[in-house]
This record gives structure tokens, C-alpha cells and sequence, in this order.
């Protein structure tokens, strides 16, 4: 019996061996399939990236890696719109902004690393650009020196019209040489003081400096503030500094010679002289 046992064991690993072998056989052509179909996916992928790179490398090293074709290009194109056959040998040695058309209305293409470079402007742009210029003078940003003649009080005034004028931004200066316009605080209680007013006055036209003559001179003197062609500032229109200088820097002249009743605040920035000592204002003016 036992032999009997083992011989009909056998026939039934036999039996089941072969019923797994045609499934094996029927599933692995598949897996093949799929596996074959996604490495020729992989491959074209890369085959492709590769190619587009090399193209990109190619046309970057045609245009600029050898000898700078670009430029010759950018040469060429610029004799065949009008330049003579003998200039083109000297537009050889030329830079790419000698040889820039203005009839062109697109920029030329431009290979890795170049520059387009703007031409050289004419003699009467550069007129032009200076004169827009002077027009576009931006207040605040000149350099003003503040002379100041005469008395304590006159002193006083002269730190308010400084305070004022650096508040505002200018930069102050102290020699009328380096400056772009000069404020002279002028007093009358002796003549020397009121002469050499007058002579600095003289002075600063004579160099182009843009003048302010502040201060008693042209408070007391009417007939001089309208014969002097300079803008000028009542003593009681000490407030009114940074307008004045503002029209002078530009090349005009303005006149602030009208008397006020109220006098101008105390609270006004200064800029004091002497570290120790402090000048308290009681009035405007001594006339």
C-alpha cells in the first residue's frame, strides 16, 4: 500500500506540473511586451534631448566661437545699406557703434555674449541733450554760499537763510568760486559794509553765479533794488529764502520787496556759526 501511495502521489505533481506550465508561458510574453515597449519610450526620450541640445550648442559656437561671425554678419548688412566698397575695408578695424544705421527699425540679432552698442551721438544731439539739460535743473541740489554783513542781527539772519536753504537740501559752500549762487545779507549801518556788498554783487555777475542780494541794503534803498538786475529779499520776507534761490539757480530774477506786518517765526532752521553762543531775534530789520 505504501508503494501504491507514492505512485499516486507522483501522478498528481505530474498532472499539476502540467497545468502551471502553459499559464507561465501564456503571461510572460506579455511582461516582455510591456517591457520592450517602455525601454524603446526611455530611448527616443533621451535620443531626443540629446539632439535638441546639441543643435542649440552648435548654433551658439557657429555664431560666436569662431572669429566673432556675428559681427561680420552685423558688417556686412551695414555696407549693403550704402556704404562704398573702399569703406568697408576701413569699417573692418571700426567698432560695432561707428558702423550703427539709424534706418534700420528693428535691432540687429545679437549672439551669446554680444552687446548691442549705441551709436555715438551727433554734435547737435549732444546740443540738444545739454540744453534739455538746463531746463531740467532739479531745486535743492545746487551749491550756495551765505555772506552775511553788518551787525549781531544781521548775523542772526544770515544763520536763519543758511538753516533754511540746508534744510531744503542745498549744499553750502564757503567761497563764492565753488558755488553755483550766492546770498548776500547785506547791512547798512556803515558804509564800508554796505560797499563791499555792492562789490561782491559786482563780483559774482562777473563770474556767472546766480545772485541773491538780501538783507537792508535793498530794503532801504529802493531806486538801487530796481536798478540791480538780481533777485532780491525784503528783510521781513526771511521766510521766503528757498523760493528765491529756487528762480535764481534757473536763470531768473524775483523780487520779494514787500513789507510784512508779522515777522517771520523763530522756530525757522538755523544753522549757527558759533557753538557757545546763541542770537535771540527782537525784531526785524533796524529800519
Amino acid at each position: 500500500k505504501l508503494d501504491e501511495i507514492i505512485r499516486a502521489m507522483g501522478a498528481v505533481n505530474s498532472r499539476n506540473l502540467q497545468l502551471t506550465q502553459p499559464s507561465a508561458l501564456k503571461v510572460a510574453p506579455l511582461w516582455l511586451a510591456v517591457s520592450v515597449a517602455a525601454g524603446a519610450i526611455v530611448y527616443w526620450t533621451t535620443w531626443t534631448t540629446l539632439k535638441t541640445l546639441k543643435l542649440d550648442v552648435s548654433k551658439a559656437s557657429s555664431c560666436c566661437g569662431h572669429g566673432s561671425s556675428c559681427e561680420h554678419k552685423s558688417d556686412s548688412s551695414t555696407a549693403a545699406d550704402g556704404i562704398d566698397g573702399s569703406e568697408d575695408e576701413n569699417n573692418e578695424n571700426n567698432d560695432l557703434e561707428d558702423l550703427a544705421s539709424d534706418n534700420h527699425s528693428r535691432p540687429p540679432l545679437l549672439g551669446m555674449g554680444q552687446v548691442l552698442r549705441k551709436p555715438r551721438p551727433t554734435s547737435a544731439t549732444a546740443d540738444a541733450m545739454a540744453i534739455a539739460s538746463d531746463q531740467s535743473i532739479l531745486p535743492g541740489r545746487q551749491r550756495i554760499h551765505v555772506k552775511t554783513f553788518g551787525c549781531p542781527h544781521n548775523q542772526s539772519d544770515g544763520e536763519y537763510l543758511a538753516g533754511q536753504l540746508k534744510d531744503y537740501g542745498y549744499t553750502l559752500v564757503d567761497s563764492l568760486e565753488e558755488s553755483d549762487a550766492i546770498v548776500i545779507n547785506s547791512c547798512t549801518v556803515k558804509h564800508p559794509s554796505e560797499t563791499r556788498a555792492l562789490n561782491l554783487v559786482s563780483n559774482a555777475q562777473q563770474l556767472g553765479k546766480g545772485v541773491v542780494l538780501a538783507g537792508c541794503v535793498p530794503s532801504s534803498n529802493r531806486q538801487l533794488a530796481d536798478k540791480l538786475e538780481v533777485s532780491m529779499l525784503d528783510v521781513t520776507q526771511l521766510d521766503r529764502i528757498v523760493e528765491v534761490v529756487e528762480e535764481t539757480v534757473k536763470g531768473n530774477t524775483m523780487k520779494l520787496m514787500d513789507k510784512r506786518n508779522d515777522l517771520p517765526s523763530l522756530s525757522l532752521p538755523k544753522v549757527r556759526k558759533h557753538r557757545f553762543a546763541e542770537i535771540i531775534t527782537i525784531n526785524a530789520g533796524c529800519l
